[in-house]
């Protein structure tokens, strides 16, 4: 599943009730033209965590549900390392977390193999965002 993420990566919390519309639209658009059939629709993570209750109301208005997440791995830190990571998460984590990743540093492909298997010998079980969030 995807999930909107803004066209611009601004902070919403600065923006007007049409802008806003239009970062989840033109994404929206964007991805249909790329990947037919494709929606962003239902959920949202706001740039940087940053909502209010413009920024609710209006993604509600437009079909889509704001998520945010539980722990932060920060992997966009300077200097991270896989074992800053590591231990960022697993200090962290539990029962329902949403972890945020990014995809911008290789700390991350080495962490991951390690997080995978904590969370596994733990009893953790991997699931989609939607998943969590229905009843």
């Amino acid at each position: 599943m995807l999930g909107n993420h803004s066209y611009t990566h601004d902070n919403m919390l600065h923006m007007s009730e049409s802008v806003i519309r239009w970062e989840l639209a033109l994404t929206e658009q964007l991805t249909q033209e790329a990947y037919p059939g494709a929606t962003t629709k239902p959920l949202l993570r706001a740039p940087f965590g940053a909502i209010n209750d413009t920024v609710v109301r209006v993604a509600n208005s437009e079909g889509y549900h704001t998520i945010g997440w539980t722990v932060d791995s920060r992997d966009w830190d300077d200097g991270i390392t896989a074992e800053i990571i590591y231990e960022r998460v697993t200090t962290q984590a539990c029962p329902g977390a949403i972890i945020a990743f990014h995809d911008v540093n290789p700390a991350n492909a080495a962490a991951l193999p390690h997080l995978l298997d904590f969370f596994e010998r733990n009893g953790y079980q991997f699931v989609t965002v939607s998943e969590i969030m229905s009843p």
